[in-house]
């Protein structure tokens, strides 16, 4: 059995939605992926507000192939920035490969002249 190559079709980065439902807390999440040698790559990030947040496969420190990829993991720590004890809730929703932002573009434009193309 193989790992995912996650660099497929362009891939350069991680997506992930984040929604917090109440306040006065902060979110931090350390991010870490596994290859099939068992080299690791991690990434730590704060969150204090909802929003779909980047990660960049090239700001993870570490050394995993990409290319096999065996583990995805995601550990949450809460903390609250007062000292009235909090209710929230933290969900961590819809994790995707995305390619980077200028191949994007050039798929676009690709796609925009075929079409013009085929209208001709």
């Amino acid at each position: 059995m193989n790992g995912v190559d996650l660099t497929a079709d362009g891939a350069d980065r991680f997506l992930v939605d984040v929604t917090i439902e109440g306040s006065g807390v902060n979110v931090y999440v350390q991010f870490g992926v596994w290859d099939g040698a068992a080299n690791v790559a991690g990434i730590d990030q704060d969150f204090t507000t909802s929003g779909t947040y980047e990660f960049a496969f090239s700001d993870f420190s570490g050394s995993a192939d990409w290319t096999d990829i065996w583990s995805i993991r995601l550990r949450p720590e809460f903390f609250a920035t007062g000292s009235t004890p909090v209710e929230f809730t933290l969900t961590l929703d819809n994790l995707r490969t995305a390619p980077e932002p200028a191949t994007c573009g050039l798929l676009a434009l690709g796609l925009g002249l075929w079409v013009s193309r085929r209208h001709r």
